[in-house]
């Protein structure tokens, strides 16, 4: 269901009615309120509120056992429910453009496979996305790294690092400063620990 670029201030509750739904989209909307009503929607496989002033997620998140994409990028929220830990097939998750601080638990979502956290004015990576042996794609541009630490390279899945747009200082001068020169170097120097 597309209602992007709508003028919702909430989601309707008749919205738990609709329980085939695969897919909810309200892309930049005027969404502040996301009621318990979605939670009841548990075919749902992608959930997008980005960009939406969205400020609260509800608790029952975790009831979305087949959600696999949850797009969060551009809302308010500044924090994260503890749920989506127990999401089994919780894939892709975007909660970049906001105000969200990393969670510790994040870590905990083992099938994790790209996260997206780019323009959040991050000084450093995340040391809670250690865990994540899943993730093939994380999205880093944008915020004000000035160095990538060794472990992002032991990222057992990772195959795609987008660091552009960020004062990387600390980066030895011979590795060309290209997403994918950076990766392989940090793989690179992985193995020699």
């Amino acid at each position: 269901l597309e209602w992007r670029y709508n003028q919702l201030t909430s989601v309707p509750d008749w919205i738990e009615d609709l329980q085939n739904l695969k897919a909810l989209n309200f892309y930049m909307g005027t969404l502040n309120t996301i009621t318990e009503s979605v939670c009841k929607l548990t075919n749902l496989e992608e959930l997008s509120l980005g960009d939406n002033p969205v400020h609260h997620l509800p608790e029952g998140l975790d009831q979305l056992t087949n959600l696999y994409n949850l797009d969060l990028y551009g809302t308010k929220l500044t924090s994260l429910p503890q749920s989506l830990t127990k999401l089994p097939n919780l894939q892709v998750l975007s909660i970049g453009k906001s105000q969200i601080q990393i969670p510790d638990w994040i870590g905990g979502i083992s099938t994790l496979r790209e996260l997206r956290i780019e323009i959040m004015g991050l000084k450093e990576v995340p040391s809670q996305l250690q865990p994540l042996n899943s993730l093939e794609y994380l999205e880093l541009g944008w915020n004000n790294l000035t160095t990538i630490p060794i472990w992002v390279g032991a990222l057992k899945a990772l195959n795609i690092l987008n660091v552009y747009e960020n004062p990387l200082t600390h980066i030895p001068q011979h590795v060309e400063r290209t997403n994918e020169a950076i990766l392989a170097w940090l793989k690179e120097e992985t193995q020699k620990e």
